[in-house]
This record gives structure tokens, sequence and C-alpha cells, in this order.
């Protein structure tokens, strides 16, 4: 078997920030057969993403993102550059981003949140529930849209996302 081609056998590599996988590293024949090959591979991380030790185990960065051809893993003089998708860490915090405006009773505000992870990597198309605490007999949905109830004051507060926080 001739080796004409090295890499990781998972190529994007998708890890989450901060977390640590071994690389799976192999080599392709002049036929294109995939096989594994015993080491030694050299293993360096050259765009960003995260670092790799000498035995192939990689940890993310804290930033998540797209880092193509940042991963290269070699066998003697030959080698291959493979991309890393570092995706966001589990859920830590919601921001809640809310109208500047006052309203009168019985009107709406919409409101947004952004999930993150605890390096604050935002957390796309994660889900929110909406709820109301103290807010009198305002109404809110499954978007964030707050009615206004009819018993005017200030309800500091009132609005509340969660989403899979523990």
């Amino acid at each position: 078997e001739q080796i004409v081609d090295v890499g990781s056998f998972e190529n994007p590599v998708v890890i989450a920030a901060d977390e640590t996988v071994q690389l799976r590293a192999g080599g392709r024949d002049l036929f294109g057969t995939v096989f594994r090959i015993n080491g030694p591979f050299t293993y360096e991380v050259v765009a960003g993403g995260g670092s790799v030790n000498s035995l192939g185990r990689f940890t993310a960065g804290t930033v998540a993102g797209d880092f193509p051809q940042t991963l290269r893993i070699a066998k003697g003089s030959i080698s291959r550059l493979s991309n890393v998708i570092v995706t966001p860490a589990e859920p830590h915090s919601i921001v809640i981003s809310k109208p500047a405006q006052t309203v009168g009773t019985t009107r709406t505000l919409q409101y947004s949140a952004e999930v993150r992870d605890r390096f604050g990597n935002v957390i796309p198309n994660a889900p929110v529930t909406w709820s109301l605490a103290n807010a009198a007999d305002a109404q809110i949905n499954a978007t964030g849209r707050v009615t206004a109830g009819c018993v005017p004051g200030s309800f500091g507060s009132a609005v509340v996302a969660t989403s899979g926080l523990s």
C-alpha cells in the first residue's frame, strides 16, 4: 500500500467550545481507498480554532466559528489540512433585548433574546420560552410579543426568557 494522502477521518472536525477530542488519522492509497495507518503522525494547528498535542488530542478554543484549513495532519512528507468547526458550548445565559419605548395599556412591544454559552458565543436558533412575572394582566406570546394589560404602571423584570438553562 503506497500512501498518497493522509488526514482526519472527520473532516470537518466538529467540536464544542473548550471540548477535547481524539483525532482519528488515516491514509488513502493511489486508488482512493481509505485505510488506517499506524503512527506516528504529526499534528499542528495553523490558523486558529484550538490546539492539538503530539498524540492528536485536539482541544477547541473558546470562540465558536469555522476555521477552514487549520488542522495539519502529516506522516512523513505527506500532509493534509482539515477544517475545524467550533460550535457554542451548552447554554449558560440569556440576554433579553427590550424596546426602549413605553406603551399605553393594551399596546404591544416585541422583545428578543440571545442564548449564549459560558464564553459569550451566541447559540443560533436556540429555543426560547417566554413568560411574564409580576405583570398584572399583560400577556406574552411564543415569540416574545408582550401585550400590555389594562392596569397602568411600571413592571420591571416582568419579562422572563428561558432556554434549557438549569
